[in-house]
Parts: structure tokens; C-alpha cells; sequence
């Protein structure tokens, strides 16, 4: 209800997407600058990632730190790092759910 009743701006629209009341062309449509690129390739990853599609959320967040950007950066760095330590395979990943 708090995010319904929000301008549907940046972090509104990621946390709409975030719970399934928003679609991927509401956050695509936030990628008006590399900041925004940063964020939504992060949240992009953040979503395929808990629904279990892996490879679709490693590429996204290697989206979100190859803008360099610190929080996209960081955030990115932090679920692909822990993906690294596990020192196995995505589908592995998926398995285990490791995020």
C-alpha cells in the first residue's frame, strides 16, 4: 500500500518490482542515466536471483558494477562474491540457493 500510494519514481518502482506489482519494462524505463543503469541492473539481478534464475541475475549484476558506480557497485560485488566463495557452478548455485 506504501509504494501504491507513491509517485512512481526510482526506488518506488524498484520496490513495486521488487513484489511483483511492477514488470521489468517499469524499471528498463528508469535507465535514463548511468546512476539509474547502476540501480536497476542491481535490482534487476536481486529479482532473477530470488526467483531462481541465476545466470539471468549474474548478468545483471555484472551490468550494475561495470558502471562503477559505489552502492550498485558494492551491492552487486557482495551477491557475486559470495557466489565466487562457494567455488561452484551457477546451476550448483540455484541448487543450494546460495544469495
Amino acid at each position: 500500500a506504501y509504494f501504491e500510494s507513491r509517485p512512481r519514481q526510482d526506488w518506488v518502482v524498484y520496490g513495486l518490482f521488487l513484489m511483483g506489482a511492477a514488470d521489468r519494462e517499469a524499471v528498463f524505463a528508469r535507465m535514463k542515466d548511468k546512476e539509474n543503469v547502476g540501480n536497476a541492473g542491481w535490482i534487476l539481478g536481486l529479482r532473477d536471483a530470488s526467483d531462481g534464475r541465476f545466470e539471468e541475475a549474474a548478468s545483471w549484476l555484472q551490468v550494475s558494477m561495470e558502471t562503477g558506480l559505489a552502492g550498485s557497485r558494492l551491492s552487486a560485488d557482495a551477491i557475486l562474491s559470495r557466489w565466487q566463495k562457494a567455488g561452484v557452478y551457477l546451476p550448483e548455485i540455484a541448487r543450494r540457493k546460495i544469495f
